[in-house]
């Protein structure tokens, strides 16, 4: 298969809690992190509503958490169906290089 846009590869060296903090502006508790695995639950409860005067940056938080959402909650499922890997929230550091990615 071709590859017309940036292909995803790399490997995981980040912390969980840090990342998700600057990524996502809140860190989950130790019971939703497995290894390298955030429990879609966290995501759901605590990513749902958006405040009607979210600023820009709360916006691309919210934008974060969503995608991760979906793309592990429904296109790239883990066994378990109830976690998203890391590496995904990393992938989304940047929204506009993640529109790139095939």
């Amino acid at each position: 298969m071709k590859i017309d846009e940036l292909s995803v590869t790399g490997f995981i060296t980040d912390n969980v809690r840090v990342a998700c903090q600057t990524l996502l502006g809140e860190t989950p508790p130790d019971k939703y992190v497995k290894g390298k695995m955030i429990y879609l639950t966290w995501l759901r409860q605590n990513f749902q509503q958006l405040s009607v005067d979210a600023d820009d940056v709360v916006i691309a938080q919210h934008a974060r958490a969503h995608m991760m959402m979906i793309i592990c909650g429904c296109l790239m499922l883990d066994t378990s169906g109830a976690r998203v890997h890391f590496m995904n929230l990393l992938l989304l550091s940047n929204l506009i290089e993640a529109s790139h990615y095939s």
